[in-house]
């Protein structure tokens, strides 16, 4: 073990027990002492001396883990999750162990691991682990750099959205915006956005202040004040001060969640709970985790910052400024056809409108990175009535002049680490974050283009098409691997392209020409140009900008309109393939009798090919892949490429690799994010994935996350490990709310209803994946009962007969249809009309034989023999044109199987709960909901509840003293209860009994308006929460219950609802008064209006 301490320190060995080490660090230049704990944890270390380490305050392990069992890993894991440590990432060598061996008996594995608790991530500004040089021992070194000073960056101005919370924002936002400004629209714009952050700089460091100073202030004036009751006693006037006291420092808690919710930039909101810690913690660890502290670079490491940025911007120059010196462009005059007309022209370049601006504004992400001038998709949202004005016009500028004011189109380049140990800058993904008012103008022009799109490209293309799903390429890939082994000359391959920077290297030349050759006009052409020659890109290195530079090439990730082009740029390569095909230079792997595998499939840059092995078709494609490179710029990564072989000689596979040079891929592999097998899915085929989801709920601590944020174990325990006391059953829990549950999905229903979807699709879908397999497993449209060699088939056939037994035929032409058996006409006229199955094959088979010029027509010995059937088939009405057989599904509105409706056929049913949507409203915490909902379902763990789980203790109410805990006499017979349910209860004018727990709901369905209803479940729940926590504290703090305190804290908290809400209350007194009483501003309701219709 090695580490480096930025600072002067001198270190002192303070103390060495087993695999444990302090260090006494001093800093010389202010003789200042730290302590800090390292341990090195070696085999079962973790379960045992390491487990009782979490007192020791701020500490790190390097941890060499020999674990060759599933239960140690699954115990250090489970220990690092207990103690809320966090795994850093580690660059260098990713195994950091070999067993020395040659040949097939090497072993590589990721044994040495850097983990750190909290109080590391809080002191330390940048913590950095990798690998050193492998000189005698089996392990690779670690090396731990770390700098426990701040670092200062000058930061750049990023509109928050917790300023919207205070109450001056939108005064200085409207006064700073009405002021004058002079020139063309996007000069105005670029003017008042440039004015308002200055003043709103100015206002945030004289006025909103430290968000964490005021959440410090707000809890000392709090804990003042409570103080004050405890020692003289409760007054009126400290009552409303510990009330006002609250509700300030609620605020300041709301802006300070939001402030680090924005940091930690997760897509997680849970309304009302503060899980600041939570979100600090996200932020700390994102933060650590994207700094780049060093980088490789010719066999050299790069660590001092200039060096380190010159280095980025020259790599990121090289790619996106270098002029491409292309040739045979005609290829794209070969392969695209003009299918663009005059009226499609004509809408694409349409000046848009005002509501299609707007439309556009709210359709971005709210919560998306904002560019270099700070103003992100909030602000636009936000403050629309504001400023939409300015904001349309400098829109329409851009569409009516076709020119976009310098450095208008600025972008961030930020770097998103490719993997967890990423150590040179060719391992970094840029994704631009562009201003918001240029994105409006792109995401225009990108709405406008999808919506020819799917007219326009090819169906081997799935990625951002609207229609297509990325599951239909998964599916494809599934089935062709599966058949590779399909006896053929040549064999049959299956190629997995890699393409070396495909976004960024993309020549606009070449695609502007793709373009014009689809029949885009020229006025269409030249915005797009214009869109991509105004790029201008900055470079973010550890928070600060460098670079300024112009682009010559690529799309930049995180336009809207760059998905697009690239698709449009890549059909060039797709449709080469399938001109391959017509010219008979490619061969396809044949599926049955009448249907071949696709050539291939493309989602963006993930491209699969599927053909024979023939050297001549391979020959024919890798042509086909030099024209393309050549013309587009975009250049085959040949070690990243890999070759999936079917049932071939070894010496006709080295020639295959001989005409690529791309690697020989074993299964399975990862495509999409999922595994790709041939035969049945095993379940080490996806322990990847789940070690995905692990990893994600690893970072869910009980510690710092409410409990209305954690699943199952999560829910009860703290821990997705460990199985505690399980107050509501799982299945329970995975209801609707109406239904008594928390609204989860079971993954195990969640499954099974994909399943049958699946099996669904296979019967009705006619893309490429279900030709291929319903040619291969249905017959008739039944299962066929001999085995397939399918992956897909042996996961769904068992919901075939599913769909058969809940599904009904609407006929067409009938021939699809079997007479008899099938259920076409109400249940089987098998059945119906009792006819013995020896009989059957004298009869006609299928409904086609009954019909004739779309008309009934019963033969008539059949009418003799079954009298009945005439009724019972003219009761079905026939289409009046002829049209193709259809399954529909049973209680389908559209007779289609959506998931959400499987989903419903599969998962277990309860009873529907008057009470239990009233639980869940988003301007009520969810953890208080949470108590009241295991109130309401008698799974709260009173002293009776415990006593039937087997734990024999005395019972004493802890805050009545004078009568045996029960939940009912808890919370609705107890004195102290009784109480606080009677001050409610006047407050409402009505008078309570209460038989069952059922009966507080009663209060809120008396013809109250919504805003008044809102406010009583608000107190119900808060009454059910103060009762709990009052309990608790008296019986493990022995603090004295006191019903008025409870009252002041009920109230405040009824207040904060009410006010948060935007419900609307009625024009009457007694609304007035409920609301007036608990200090809610009354929201009338809304004015009729009547609109004009010419």
């Amino acid at each position: 073990m090695e580490w480096n301490w930025r600072l002067q320190l001198k270190e002192e060995l303070r103390l060495a027990i087993q695999t444990y080490i302090q260090v006494l660090a001093k800093d010389s230049s202010s003789i200042k002492e730290q302590s800090r704990n390292f341990v090195l944890l070696a085999k079962r270390a973790a379960g045992e001396g390491a487990a009782g380490l979490a007192g020791f305050g701020r500490w790190r392990s390097l941890a060499g883990l020999n674990l060759l069992t599933w239960q140690p890993i699954d115990d250090f894991q489970h220990w690092t999750d207990s103690k809320h440590l966090v795994h850093l990432s580690t660059s260098g060598a990713y195994f950091t162990w070999s067993n020395g061996r040659k040949g097939a008996r090497h072993t590589e594995r990721r044994l040495d691991r850097a983990i750190c608790n909290q109080a590391w991530l809080d002191v330390c500004s940048s913590l950095d682990c990798s690998t050193l040089v492998n000189n005698r021992s089996d392990h690779y070194p670690l090396l731990l750099d770390f700098t426990c000073h701040n670092i200062s960056f000058k930061s750049s101005f990023k509109f928050m959205k917790m300023w919207s919370l205070h109450e001056d924002c939108k005064n200085i936002i409207t006064s700073s915006w009405t002021e004058a400004a002079i020139g063309f629209p996007m000069y105005v714009l670029n003017v008042k956005l440039k004015r308002l952050k200055d003043k709103l700089r100015t206002w945030n460091k004289e006025v909103f202040g430290n968000v964490h100073s005021y959440v410090k202030d707000a809890e000392k004036r709090l804990q003042d004040i409570q103080s004050q009751i405890h020692l003289d006693g409760h007054s009126d006037a400290l009552m409303i001060m510990e009330k006002e006291a609250q509700c300030i420092l609620d605020k300041a808690l709301e802006r300070q969640e939001e402030f680090w919710r924005e940091k930690a930039r997760i897509n997680w909101h849970l309304e009302g709970d503060r899980n600041t810690a939570y979100f600090h913690r996200l932020a700390k660890i994102k933060n650590i985790n994207k700094l780049i502290s060093s980088l490789k670079h010719n066999n050299e490491i790069l660590s001092d910052p200039n060096m380190l940025a010159e280095h980025v911007v020259d790599y990121f120059k090289n790619i996106f400024c270098t002029n491409s010196l292309l040739q045979d462009q005609l290829l794209v005059e070969e392969v695209i056809p003009n299918l663009i007309n005059d009226d499609i022209n004509s809408l694409l370049t349409l000046l848009p409108s005002c509501e299609e601006i707007k439309n556009v504004v709210f359709s971005l992400n709210k919560d998306s990175a904002p560019g270099p001038d700070g103003f992100g998709a909030f602000f636009f949202q936000h403050y629309w009535e504001i400023i939409h004005e300015d904001v349309v016009k400098a829109v329409l500028q851009f569409f009516t002049s076709g020119w976009i004011l310098p450095n208008y189109n600025s972008n961030t380049l930020v770097l998103i680490p490719k993997t967890p140990s990423a150590d040179s800058i060719d391992q970094f993904k840029p994704i631009a974050l562009a201003n918001f008012k240029f994105k409006i103008i792109s995401k225009v022009l990108a709405d406008r283009l999808a919506s020819v799109m799917p007219s326009i490209i090819s169906k081997e293309q799935r990625g951002f098409i609207q229609g297509r799903n990325i599951k239909d390429c998964i599916c494809l890939a599934s089935e062709a691997i599966n058949l590779l082994d399909k006896k053929s000359f040549g064999g049959n391959v299956a190629l997995k392209i890699d393409i070396s920077k495909a976004f960024d290297t993309l020549d606009w030349s070449f695609l502007l020409n793709v373009l014009k050759q689809f029949g885009f006009n020229s006025l269409f052409c030249h915005w797009i140009e214009v869109i991509l020659s105004s790029a201008h890109l900055f470079i973010s290195i550890n928070g600060t900008q460098h670079g300024f530079f112009k682009c010559t090439r690529g799309v930049r990730q995180g336009d809207p309109l760059s998905p697009l082009l690239f698709c449009l740029a890549e059909e060039v390569l797709s449709r080469g393939i399938s001109k391959l095909i017509s010219d008979g230079q490619l061969d396809l792997i044949k599926g049955t009798k009448n249907t071949q595998v696709p050539s291939h499939c493309l989602y963006a840059d993930d491209i699969m090919v599927f053909c024979s092995g023939k050297l001549s078709c391979l020959n024919s494609l890798k042509n086909l892949f030099v024209r393309y490179a050549n013309c587009s710029g975009q250049i085959i990564n040949a070690t990243k490429s890999t070759i999936y072989s079917g049932v071939i000689s070894q010496r006709r596979l080295d020639r295959i690799v001989n005409v690529f040079g791309f690697n020989v891929g074993a299964m399975p592999f990862m495509y999409l994010g999922l595994p790709i097998f041939k035969g049945k899915p095993k379940a080490r085929f996806f322990f990847p994935i789940a070690d995905k989801i692990k990893v994600k709920l690893s970072a869910w601590k009980a510690s710092m996350l409410s409990i209305a944020g954690r699943i199952r174990n999560f829910i009860w325990s703290g821990n997705i490990n460990q199985k505690k006391l399980v107050t509501v059953a799982w299945k329970k829990v995975c209801t609707p709310y109406e239904e008594g549950g928390l609204g989860l999905r079971s993954l195990i229903a969640l499954n099974e209803a994909a399943n049958l979807k699946l099996c669904w699709d296979l019967v009705h879908s006619v893309e490429d994946w279900a030709i291929i397999l319903n040619s291969r497993v249905l017959r008739n449209g039944k299962p066929i009962n001999h085995h397939v060699y399918s992956s897909i088939w042996s996961s769904i056939k068992q919901e075939a007969n599913v769909i058969l037994d809940n599904s009904t035929w609407k006929d067409g032409l009938g021939y699809s249809i079997k007479l008899w058996t099938d259920t076409w006409c109400g249940n089987a006229l098998l059945d119906t009309l009792n006819i013995p199955q020896n009989v059957l094959i004298w009869l006609p088979q299928r409904v086609s034989d009954i019909i004739q010029n779309q008309q009934w027509y019963i033969p008539p010995y059949l009418d003799n023999i079954f009298p009945t059937l005439k009724i019972l088939v003219q009761q079905v009405t026939l289409p009046m044109e002829p049209l193709s057989d259809m399954l529909v599904w049973n209680g389908a509105t559209n007779g289609l199987l959506s998931l959400k409706e499987a989903y419903e056929f599969k998962r277990q049913r309860f009873a529907i709960l008057p009470w239990a949507k009233a639980l869940w409203c988003k301007d009520i915490p969810p953890s208080r909901s949470l108590h009241a909902w295991r109130v309401m379902l008698d799974k709260v763990p009173t002293d009776d509840k415990l006593t039937e789980r087997g734990c024999n203790l005395p019972s004493m109410c802890s805050l009545c003293n004078s009568h045996g805990e029960t939940m009912f006499h808890l919370f609705f017979e107890c004195g102290f209860s009784f109480s606080i349910w009677c001050w409610l209860a006047t407050s409402l004018n009505q008078v309570i009994h209460f038989q069952s727990s059922q009966d507080i709901w009663n209060l809120c369905d008396n013809n109250w308006s919504p805003q008044c209803k809102l406010v009583i479940k608000s107190a119900i729940i808060n009454i059910l929460y103060a009762i709990w926590t009052t309990r608790n504290k008296a019986r493990f703090n022995n603090l004295k219950p006191n019903w008025r305190s409870s009252l002041v804290w009920i109230s405040a908290n009824v207040t904060l609802s009410g006010n948060h809400s935007n419900f609307p209350s009625s024009v009457c007194i007694r609304d007035f008064s409920l609301l007036k009483a608990f200090m809610v501003n009354i929201h009338p309701p809304k004015s009729t209006s009547l609109k004009e219709i010419v």
